[in-house]
């Protein structure tokens, strides 16, 4: 999670300079990626999965 960052870029930013961010972002054995945000208060989510699915497990 991350909350303040007002754009996608600050944000990959921000959890590129995060040693546990950045090495699930780059573990190649994930193969799905999800993203929210809400912009009210600029709350940003991510979920990774494995094995095809998606994030939410479909």
């Amino acid at each position: 999670m991350a909350r303040g960052q007002g754009s996608a870029a600050s944000v990959m930013e921000a959890w590129m300079n995060s040693p546990g961010h950045r090495a699930t972002i780059l573990n190649c054995s994930l193969t799905g990626l999800g993203v929210g945000v809400v912009s009210g208060d600029w709350t940003w989510t991510r979920s990774s999965a494995t094995d095809g699915l998606s994030p939410l497990g479909y």
